[in-house]
């Protein structure tokens, strides 16, 4: 199985859609949600590539977002096949090719535990449990707490243009053809 993680801002839309998208509407417009110009590349991507999507972005948070996005996506024929989880205890490491990893951000709960908050380890969890999984890229602007993780399969978007052309590219490239 091929596995997409997807961010969504700095991904899905640009600074640049949310700028013209505001100029032309003015507030009434939401211009955070996904724009088609950048679900039509995704579609693309995953076409290409037989890969599914699993959301990694914090709006996997709020149902009212995920609901937003299931419908922005319909049209495309965009799946959303599941969500990474949101902390992850640092035990669920133990033993794997991930322990010696050093999260970015850690927390302790009295007699709870250490839980990471980290996406990187959020990713790296939903890895484990889903062994299946023989390729995957991550599309993200962001790299703070994913690179460390995964050096090799990070597709990192510029915030200010969003999924490209050349970010599919890369992702076909990492993933493979169907």
């Amino acid at each position: 199985m091929k596995v997409i993680f997807l961010d969504i801002d700095g991904v899905m839309n640009s600074t640049e859609e949310m700028i013209a998208l505001y100029n032309q509407y003015g507030s009434s417009v939401d211009t955070t949600l996904p724009t088609p110009t950048k679900c039509k590349l995704l579609k693309q991507l995953v076409d290409k590539t037989g890969a599914r999507l699993v959301l990694s972005s914090s709006w996997r948070l709020s149902l009212n977002a995920i609901q937003k996005l299931i419908d922005i996506f319909e049209p495309y024929n965009l799946i959303l096949s599941g969500f990474t989880c949101h902390e992850v205890d640092i035990k669920k490491f133990k033993d794997t090719q991930y322990e010696h990893i050093k999260p970015r951000y850690q927390h302790s709960i009295n007699g709870w535990g250490t839980y990471i908050e980290d996406r990187g380890a959020e990713i790296a969890a939903w890895l484990l449990d889903h062994p299946q999984v023989e390729k995957f890229i991550i599309l993200d602007d962001e790299e703070s707490d994913i690179r460390h993780w995964f050096p090799n399969n990070l597709v990192k978007t510029a915030t200010k243009f969003g999924l490209t052309e050349k970010e599919v590219l890369e992702g076909i490239k990492i993933l493979g053809g169907k």
